[in-house]
């Protein structure tokens, strides 16, 4: 958005262009009406454009124009003026500090009463609640006439426990709007070691800057540093400053501002005044103890001595082995890491190993990608990725390839549109991209295909291997391109051939390298390891690419690696030597709540609990969940009765990955999906009675139900399937139990509703590009009539057939009215009330997921109702993690 030498805005006119920073560029101007020249930060318009993050701005911006000191540089204004935002600070005239430290380390006479006025800003920030988070030589100006500013408090924050900070503490901070800028929050040879773990910070995090600062001034080094951003953040965890580089009378300062353990180290900058007077002074190291020198020949040929032998023994030995560092990073504000369905991985770390892109939600609970460099505390979130799933690099780091809503797509690393590259099932199960821009890929959210493979710059699928359906075959997934670009790892799910194979694009043949019954995103690392997931453990084995041969035993390399379902493993690793890895999130628990139309809650249902999936008995009494809850290798899902008048709950599963239930009509028996021994099956318990009457209905492929007829005669479920993707069959309960499809064709159909007089079946499908409700014949499916104008799933019928419900985009209960007849007669639409938001974090795939359940006569409805919050594990980076392994 250049603005040229002359333009004005409202009362500045553009003198001319003096820098970029993340939010926009910076100018100098002319203040009209003061006559005086200003710093102009003009703000790009895709943030300017944000009515909520430009409120937050000026709130805080308002803050931060309450620091009058001199010497932190003051905001005079943020106006706006023809489309154009802006951020009118004061021109500050000279050097910054970096720009003077290369010319050279600083005498201690000149740089201690630089020290002395940045501490001064510094205790005035933090007296009015104020922490800064970027101090660093580049955010400090040097004025000709001897004066310190310190400038870019763009991303500063109020300090928790500050009682001055109360009356700005329901606001979000600049910091916000510095996270969507992708501003650098804190230049990585800066960080304190708890900002560098992800940490909570307060001022202490400051005085460790300050510390760095005052050591750079002195000696013209950083005293943490290394050839990569990760090296630099393992040796500021790590590594001490070489403190004989500083002068005596500046070590103890020095030495209280870096200490590693904020509570060691100085509690206020204020503290720091004594230190740096008394440095100050001339003389003031003392003296070192009188010795005794008749001692010193006697000690120093003993010293000699040991120094030969010492000498003698380190060149004989080996360097020590690098070691492992470890850091966190906690998830961006007001957002949470999120994972399970659609299934893969919700990180993926850079070839380079310089950015992890994860998936993360909002408050607006919409799923989306960001991208986090390592040497930085800033998460940028990359617009257009709405619905993101399973992100994977391209091999030069720049772009990042995802599966969202029935597509996979691309989109830089540092921003921009994102293009879509061909079509594909919600979800998709996996992908990896070569050096020859050819991207592999699993159309399917859960399996139910081969690989395919697509141009990096987008176009006709083509098949790449093909499923062996008469072996037990039923989905190729998670590919992982090796180093030569031609083979691949990936999975093989099914039966007795289900494993970790190598293929190649060039060649249909396969090789097994390991059978492994749970599916699991893949990895694979120089010098050459094959990583997997089993349970919650990541498991790597040495590999090599070149013979396609494993060797040796797995190695154990962590446990509590997050694992939601299949093909979720959440890891990523870069061939430069970074994991990273998340444990997962406990999911936020959810009061079932009775609302009227309008949507005034007016009782609660049982306890609350972690449930993404509820159904209403026939006769109303009880309410059967799908409710996560821990158990071995992480959370698993299980089915609950709720007690609508007694608020008791019974555990009515007891095995693994047992969910959407559906009551029959005479809430007897309850049907149900189950992964217990693989895919989805169908099965069939009493709803009284001992454990262990499950039958199994249907096995084998991908199986859930979604309604049971009125008359109790036939059950409807979902099937995925390899060439029709989801479709509605009907199971006959009686003779063979035989069963047939009711609707299959090339698009997504789920969620079937019998109405009540058994006349009629609503259903969605995605045939018109999106989600539809749509209402047919049953049980022969003659006719059909779309209902919902804009979008909708979850259909519910009123008990009488009056009223058909359906769940829309924006998240609102529609009805519609229903015409009894001969012919079906559907009337418009109306909007009832609003699923609360943060209700249904689960609700992904194509499988048919209930977020309500209506009454008999239509009036109340039974939603669930946010309780507490999520809590989420950060994420954590291991660089050089093979060093653990030579341990082993």
């Amino acid at each position: 958005m250049a603005l040229t030498s002359g333009t004005e805005l409202g009362p500045y006119k553009i003198v001319s262009l003096l820098g970029a920073g993340g939010m926009g560029e910076v100018y100098r101007a002319t203040d009209s009406k003061l006559g005086r020249d200003v710093a102009l930060k003009v703000i790009l318009q895709e943030f300017a454009q944000d009515a909520q993050l430009m409120a937050r701005f000026q709130r805080e911006a308002q803050v931060l124009a309450s620091l009058n000191h001199t010497n932190i540089a003051s905001i005079y204004d943020l106006g706006e003026s023809g489309g154009v935002s802006a951020l009118v600070m004061e021109l500050v005239e000279g050097p910054t500090l970096a720009e003077r430290i290369k010319e050279g380390a600083i005498p201690i006479e000149e740089a201690l009463p630089i020290a002395k006025q940045i501490a001064e800003a510094l205790e005035y920030a933090h007296e009015h609640g104020i922490i800064h988070r970027d101090l660093k030589p580049a955010n400090i100006k040097l004025t000709h006439d001897g004066k310190v500013k310190v400038l870019d408090f763009g991303l500063a924050k109020p300090l928790p426990d500050d009682a001055s900070a109360h009356n700005i503490s329901n606001s979000p901070t600049l910091s916000m709007a510095a996270t969507k800028a992708g501003i650098i929050l804190g230049t990585a040879a800066y960080m304190s070691p708890e900002q560098a773990r992800g940490k909570t910070l307060d001022k202490r995090t400051d005085i460790w800057a300050f510390g760095v600062m005052l050591y750079e001034m002195l000696t013209g080094q950083r005293p943490f540093c290394g050839e990569t951003m990760t090296e630099t953040l393992a040796a500021i965890i790590e590594e001490e400053p070489q403190w004989e580089a500083i002068p005596a009378k500046a070590r103890l300062l020095l030495q209280r501002c870096l200490e590693k353990d904020p509570k060691r180290r100085l509690r206020d900058i204020g503290d720091a005044m004594p230190l740096l007077e008394s440095a100050a002074l001339p003389g003031l190291v003392a003296p070192p103890p009188a010795r005794r020198q008749w001692l010193w020949p006697s000690i120093a040929a003993v010293l000699l001595a040991a120094l030969a032998l010492l000498s003698f023994a380190h060149f004989r030995e080996a360097a020590p082995a690098a070691e492992p560092t470890r850091f966190s990073i906690p998830p961006p504000e007001e957002a949470a890491f999120v994972s399970g369905p659609p299934w893969g991985s919700p990180l993926a770390v850079s070839p380079d190993g310089r950015r992890i892109v994860f998936v993360a939600a909002g408050k607006d609970g919409k799923r989306r990608l960001w991208v986090r460099p390592l040497d930085s505390l800033a998460d940028q979130p990359l617009v257009g990725t709405e619905g993101a799933s399973a992100p994977f690099w391209s091999p030069e780091s720049k772009w990042i390839a995802f599966f969202a809503n029935g597509k996979i797509m691309r989109v830089a690393a540092t921003g921009g549109e994102a293009q879509t590259l061909c079509q594909c099932q919600s979800g998709g199960g996996g992908g990896t991209w070569n050096q020859d821009n050819v991207i592999l890929f699993s159309p399917a959210v859960a399996g139910a295909s081969g690989l395919f493979r697509v141009p990096a710059a987008g176009g006709a699928p083509l098949a790449v291997t093909t499923l062996d359906s008469a072996n037990g075959e039923i989905g190729h997934v998670w590919p992982v391109f090796l180093p030569d670009g031609q083979h691949f790892l990936y999975n093989i799910n099914g039966g007795d051939r289900s494993g970790i194979y190598v293929g190649d694009l060039n060649s249909t043949k396969r090789l097994r390298l390991l059978p492994l019954d749970e599916i699991s995103t893949l990895g694979y690392a120089l010098p050459g390891y094959l990583l997997y997931v089993r349970g919650r453990v990541l498991f790597a084995q040495a590999f090599d690419a070149k013979r396609l041969s494993l060797a040796d035993d797995p190695i154990r390399v962590l446990e509590g690696v997050e694992n939601a379902g299949p093909g979720s493993a959440a890891f990523s690793v870069s061939s430069s030597g970074v994991l990273v890895y998340w444990g997962g999130a406990v999911p936020r628990s959810e009061q079932l709540t009775w609302v009227r139309r309008n949507g005034m809650r007016i009782a609660t249902v049982g306890p609350p609990g972690a449930y993404f999936h509820f159904s209403l008995s026939p006769d109303e009494r009880r309410v059967a969940v799908t409710r996560y809850e821990p158990g071995e290798g992480g959370l698993h899902t299980a089915i609950w009765l709720l007690d609508v008048l007694r608020g008791m709950s019974t555990k009515f599963t007891f095995e693994w990955g047992a969910g959407m239930p559906v009551w029959s009509p005479d809430a007897s028996h309850i049907v149900f999906a189950s992964s217990r021994e693989g895919p989805p099956a169908l099965y069939q318990r009493p709803t009284s009675g001992p454990v262990g009457q499950d039958e199994v209905l249907v096995k084998g492929g991908d199986n859930h139900p979604t309604d049971w007829s009125p008359d109790g005669r036939t059950i409807v479920y979902e099937v995925l399937d390899a060439k029709t993707r989801n479709d509605l069959w009907l199971l006959s309960l009686s003779g063979q139990r035989k069963s047939v499809p009711l609707i299959r064709s090339p698009f997504n159909e789920t969620g079937g509703r019998i109405s009540p007089d058994g006349r009629w079946m609503a259903y969605a499908s995605d045939e018109s590009g999106r989600d539809e409700m749509y209402v047919t014949n049953y049980p022969e499916p003659r006719g059909k009539w779309r209902v919902s104008p804009e979008g909708g799933t979850q259909a519910e019928w009123r008990r009488d057939g009056r009223e058909l419900f359906y769940r829309a985009p924006d998240r609102k209960v529609m009805a519609v009215p229903i015409k009894s007849g001969a012919n079906f007669d559907a009337g418009t639409p109306q909007a009832l009330f609003e699923i609360p938001p943060d209700v249904g974090p689960w609700l992904q795939g194509g499988v048919d997921q209930r977020e309500y359940a209506v009454s008999s006569d239509g009036q109340r409805f039974l939603i669930g109702v946010k309780v507490g919050e999520e809590s989420s594990a950060p994420l954590t980076v291991v660089v050089n993690w093979t060093a653990g392994l030579r341990r082993d």
